[in-house]
């Protein structure tokens, strides 16, 4: 069975580079393989990811638990970010490496970066999430910070 295409749906233009020719409009120099511009910084790819998902947090279309469960990921995937990318970047930068990543940075750049679209991201994570704690109250769902606890219940 064939599954019909949608009007929207085209057909991938694979491209075999120097082989294959190009579509009418379209150019490519080899040149251009060389430049930084031409590709993707692993690290502000990874935390534009996390960005898209805490996205789902703020989108009231989705369902109140289904947000938080996006907050609680996106605060997942940014302790990952600092075990794995963060330590990594430390390491390079402490073992000396001064080459640049595909994209044209150095690790320090990349650091650097990444602090600050971290900083971003948790900033606006506090806003949504506290945002959802309000939201969830009158439906009878408390999220308690850990100093309003009872004592029993801080056990």
């Amino acid at each position: 069975m064939t599954r019909k295409k949608s009007e929207t749906e085209r057909d991938p233009i694979l491209i075999d580079i120097g082989a294959d020719p190009l579509p009418d409009g379209w150019e490519f120099a080899d040149s251009q393989l060389d430049a930084p511009g031409m590709y993707l910084n692993r690290e502000m790819t990874w935390l534009n990811f996390n960005r898209r998902v805490l996205h789902e947090a703020e989108e009231s279309a989705n369902p109140l638990l289904e947000r938080l469960k996006y907050v609680a990921i996106c605060s997942s995937n940014t302790d990952e970010f600092f075990m794995k990318r963060i330590g990594g970047l430390k390491q390079l930068i402490g073992a000396g490496v001064r080459s640049f990543s595909i994209d044209g940075r150095s690790p320090e750049e990349q650091l650097r970066w990444a602090y600050e679209e971290i900083m971003r991201l948790e900033n606006d994570k506090s806003e949504i999430f506290e945002n959802l704690r309000r939201l969830l109250k009158p439906r009878g769902i408390d999220i308690l910070d850990y100093q309003d606890l009872t004592g029993e219940e801080a056990e």
